[in-house]
């Protein structure tokens, strides 16, 4: 099966390089690489990106790399080999890179929110899982969490790997972490309000409260 990496990416993106070179090597044989920026007369977020990425991805198994981030050599193959018949898709953990150089490795939670069970990176998904999912493009924090719902709630199965095989790395100047407060506040109560909208069934009313 061909994977689409789909890297999100416009603006200063000072290590785009290594995110993009961590790709070309994995050990997984049929690997698409797309690079794409928001469309130019659009919100410029990370969600109209990763929307434009995936209408030109043509792999019927879909990941995503952030620009500032990098993969382990292996971390596709893998997932793909956690990719079952009946399995949707494939989650594992994440692993913080600090910038005092420290790192710290996050398994993945399967009850969220999170940061390891709402982040769009760490999962393999069946392409057709992403489709047709509500999205507010002009969301700027909490738009992993928007689309990653969704698509747990439309899997036939979800299957978790033990380990981390996605290096976050964290950058004080990126857009999530120089938003201003009260553009923070309203983004996430937009997500929880779309999520709570498109996922209306009783047995997400935990799900929901937690959020």
């Amino acid at each position: 099966m061909k994977v689409s990496v789909i890297v999100p990416a416009w603006g200063r993106t000072p290590h785009l390089d290594e995110a993009l070179a961590s790709i070309r090597v994995q050990s997984y044989p049929d690997v698409e690489l797309v690079v794409a920026a928001p469309p130019p007369d659009g919100p410029q977020t990370l969600p109209a990106a990763r929307q434009e990425g995936l209408v030109r991805a043509t792999g019927e198994l879909v990941t995503f790399c952030d620009a500032d981030d990098w993969l382990d050599p292996d971390a596709i193959e893998k997932m793909v080999q956690a990719m079952a018949d009946n399995v949707d898709v494939v989650c594992c953990g994440l692993i913080r890179e600090r910038a005092d150089g420290s790192r710290v490795v996050r398994p993945f939670d399967r009850e969220g929110p999170s940061d390891t069970y709402n982040a769009f990176v760490n999962k393999l998904f069946r392409r057709e899982v992403l489709l047709g999912v509500k999205i507010d493009e002009t969301v700027g924090l909490g738009e992993d969490l928007m689309v990653t719902a969704q698509a747990m709630a439309k899997a036939r199965g979800i299957a978790v790997i033990d380990g981390a095989f996605y290096h976050y790395r964290e950058n004080p100047q990126s857009m999530t972490h120089r938003q201003e407060g009260r553009r923070r506040v309203l983004d996430l109560a937009c997500v929880g309000a779309l999520l709570r909208k498109v996922l209306p069934d009783p047995r997400y009313d935990d799900f929901h409260d937690r959020v």
